[in-house]
């Protein structure tokens, strides 16, 4: 790790990737809420249509596999290459697939392309 890294860097570091984290922390809380509501919905309405019953089910999984990826994520740049210049200046693979998660989960009929951050 280097012994030196300019002021400017480091205030960066703190602005961005501390929202990241708190935006991580935000997204672990509704995760919660989301797992007792599918939790509850199959405990309250068992009757309902196998259709309801697997549409739900997917839309939990692709909410999990958004929360793993948003893990990595933070796990990658804050944990794994702290202070780093070069690898912070890097995507990590986890970066585009949780777009293309996260955009399953708001609209799952979408077809919309998605292109990774930095990539032309």
């Amino acid at each position: 790790m280097s012994t030196f890294l300019p002021h400017a860097f480091v205030q960066y570091y703190r602005d961005s990737f501390g929202a990241g984290i708190m935006g991580c922390m935000l997204a672990m809380g509704i995760y919660g809420l989301t797992t007792s509501q599918t939790y509850f919905y199959f405990v309250e309405y068992p009757k309902d249509k196998i259709w309801l019953k697997t549409f739900v089910s997917f839309l939990w999984l692709l909410n999990t596999l958004h929360s793993v990826l948003l893990i990595h994520l933070v796990y990658h740049y804050l944990i794994l290459n702290a202070f780093d210049i070069f690898a912070l200046s890097q995507n990590v693979w986890s970066l585009p697939v949780s777009m293309i998660a996260h955009v399953r989960i708001i609209d799952p009929g979408s077809h919309s392309q998605i292109t990774a951050i930095g990539s032309t």
